[in-house]
């Protein structure tokens, strides 16, 4: 409507524009065509022509004074055209003068101020000659029409747009259309609207309005981004792993240390991560899924150590000895098990073993502590060699003169299995525990000969003990020839000795 009013105006004023050539306050001549010959002064017949001369006819003039209302103050002076016989602009300040009596139209021209355009309606107006008319035009501000559509939200939920502007604070909860709006620029404010975990929100819009009718201004609610923080435990300080985050949409992306991960479309996010090696062990983290909604979440790789096997062996122990191993853990931490084992999950690591001693028999068993480096994924062999541990024999005799050697001969467990022969006494060392036999010689000195009992000693030999083994020589028996004349009735003592023993007195008689 406000349209076809401008269009009006500019018609109008361009007919002012056109109008005669008089000043527009000139008084209008009705005698068209008609040539005056001037005064007459006996007011007769003329005798210039045929013509009767009614003479001129003053229709009168008068005046106006416009007043305007419904305009800002800052207004300036809109087009006002008094439209009637003639055309007539109304001058800033609204007073006009010389105005030819008659029937008018004041059209004035809308006022178009910023966004808000202001009209006024067509008045009807007489102009009365020798009177002055008084008018008020009344300006209206042109309302804006415009509708709000808010879309994106399911069904169950509704939305919350506040709708600021001009006199204007309301809140929509649907789409709306308004048709009688001060002209402005307003605001569309959407809060967020949650359902469970799923938040939804909307940009801010801006609408500038004008005067009439305006673009449909869109609030498109979708799901808000949300956020995931990633944690990450088990590394070696300055040990950097490569993790690949995936989700919604195609998402990808790569972090190397604990971070928070923005902006990211609600959905299912799986993280995995490469194994990391550092000093020889490898580290790995299982992957890890985890729900981000609109709403922060949380994450956390945990990594550890790839395990390793160790295969602990046992040797140099007789069958069906099977000895108390205690291993060490890299950490500190002991555990214990009987015989050879395979043990699995170990932390990588260099693992220590050590075996109790053993014992069978006079036979006692060692082994010295052995280590090996447990590497991630892979498998370690300890061995743990038994060794018997050695007695000691210690031979010697009685019955020999001082200073006088014997032989003997050993037979017996390793190392000498077969006959050994030796020069006592003796302390024989280094010996496998077990059952030896001695077997002495004779001893012949000064033409005498001693010889030890029955020839042979049989007896044990214990690991970390001394046996004794001492053979008793005696000098072997023989025949003593006298001969010596003795008087009828005499007798003859004598003292034998060996040497060794006490002498014997004996005494012989006739």
């Amino acid at each position: 409507m406000h349209r076809l009013h401008s269009l009006i105006t500019l018609v109008l004023l361009g007919t002012l524009a056109l109008g005669c050539g008089d000043e527009p306050n000139a008084r209008r001549n009705h005698d068209t065509g008609v040539t005056d010959a001037g005064h007459d002064p006996d007011g007769g017949h003329d005798p210039d022509g045929g013509d009767t001369d009614g003479g001129d006819t003053d229709i009168g003039t008068g005046s106006l004074s416009l007043s305007l209302e419904g305009l800002p103050a800052e207004s300036p002076w809109p087009n006002i055209a008094l439209v009637g016989d003639t055309t007539l602009s109304v001058p800033e300040g609204g007073t006009l003068d010389a105005i030819p009596a008659g029937e008018y139209q004041v059209v004035a021209q809308s006022m178009v101020l910023d966004l808000a355009t202001y009209s006024a309606p067509v008045a009807n107006l007489t102009i009365e000659a020798d009177q002055h008319a008084e008018l008020t035009l009344s300006y209206a501000l042109l309302p804006a029409s415009w509708e709000v559509i808010i879309e994106g939200l399911p069904d169950t939920l509704s939305p919350l747009v506040n709708l600021s502007g001009p006199n204007t604070d309301v809140m929509l909860t649907a789409s709306a259309l308004f048709d009688d709006l001060p002209p402005g620029t307003y605001q569309l404010s959407p809060q967020e609207v949650s359902d469970g975990t799923t938040t939804y929100h909307a940009a801010v819009r801006t609408a500038a309005l004008t005067s009439g009718a305006n673009d449909p201004t869109t609030i498109t609610y979708g799901l808000a981004a949300g956020e995931l923080q990633v944690n990450v435990q088990g590394l070696p300080a300055g040990v950097t792993p490569t993790i690949t985050v995936s989700g919604p949409e195609g998402y990808s992306a790569t972090v190397n240390s604990a971070t928070t991960l923005q902006a990211l479309v609600p959905g299912t996010y799986t993280l995995s991560a490469a194994p990391v090696e550092a000093n020889g062990v490898t580290y790995q983290a299982q992957p890890q899924s985890v729900e981000v909604g609109s709403s922060a979440a949380e994450v956390t790789l945990n990594f550890a150590a790839l395990p390793g096997e160790l295969e602990v062996v046992i040797e140099g122990l007789p069958a069906g000895l099977t000895p108390l191993i205690t291993l060490t853990a890299p950490n500190g931490s002991t555990s214990t098990f009987t015989g050879a084992n395979t043990l699995s999950d170990l932390a990588p690591g260099t693992y220590s073993a050590t075996g109790a001693q053993v014992s069978s028999g006079p036979a006692t068993y060692r082994t010295t502590q052995s280590s090996v480096e447990v590497r991630s994924g892979e498998s370690a062999t300890l061995t743990l060699t038994y060794q018997v541990v050695p007695g000691s024999l210690n031979v010697s005799a009685t019955g020999l003169p001082a200073g006088v050697f014997f032989s003997f001969t050993l037979s017996g467990p390793a190392p000498a299995t077969t006959l050994t022969s030796h020069t006592g006494p003796k302390l024989l060392n280094d010996l496998t525990p077990g059952t030896y036999t001695l077997a002495f010689a004779e001893v012949v000195h000064n033409g005498e000969r001693y010889a030890p009992p029955g020839h042979t000693i049989s007896l044990n030999v214990t690991s970390s003990q001394t046996a004794q083994a001492t053979a008793s020589y005696s000098l072997g028996f023989g025949t003593l020839a006298l001969n010596h004349a003795l008087t009828p009735g005499g007798s003859l003592t004598l003292n034998i000795g060996d040497g060794i023993n006490a002498p014997q007195q004996v005494t012989l008689s006739g």
